[in-house]
Parts: C-alpha cells; structure tokens; sequence
C-alpha cells in the first residue's frame, strides 16, 4: 500500500469518526461527503498501484524473456592455415 494511500484511508476514518460524533446535521453532512472524496482517493490510489506493479512486473518478465531470446554472439573462427604433412 503506498503512502498516498495510507493517508487518505487515515482520512476516512477520521471523517466517519467526526461524522459520528457531531451532533449537527450540516456537519455531520459534510464529514461523510469529505469521507466519500477521501475514498474515492484512496480506491484509486489503490488501482493506480496495482496498475503500475502490474506494469513493472510484465515490462521485466519481457525483458527477462528478450535476454532468453537473443542469440549470443558467434565467436569467429580463427585464422589457421592447414599444416603442411611432412
């Protein structure tokens, strides 16, 4: 879980909780709608996370499987002339 993550989940547990204990109902309206945002947040952190690991995880495989696919270089033959039998 990243950071970004971790602080916008903080944030919504301090929204319910503040949601919880106000006794006014235009306070209590706008603790669960910054809760709702701070979701929201968080959900897609969450998914822009994965994405990238997702990401990271097939550019190496690709990169594992290039290195398996590529031939290695020939190594050229030296130069030997026949030896003459005497």
């Amino acid at each position: 879980m990243s950071e970004s993550q971790d602080f916008y989940l903080r944030q919504v547990a301090l929204c319910a909780k503040a949601a919880g204990e106000t006794d006014l109902d235009n306070q209590r309206d706008k603790f669960l709608r910054s809760q709702a945002a701070w979701q929201t947040l968080a959900d897609r952190a969450g998914k822009t996370a994965a994405a990238k690991a997702a990401n990271d995880a097939q550019r190496i495989a690709a990169t594992e499987l290039a290195a398996l696919d590529t031939p290695e270089p020939a190594t050229p033959e030296p130069d030997v002339a026949p030896q003459a039998a005497d």
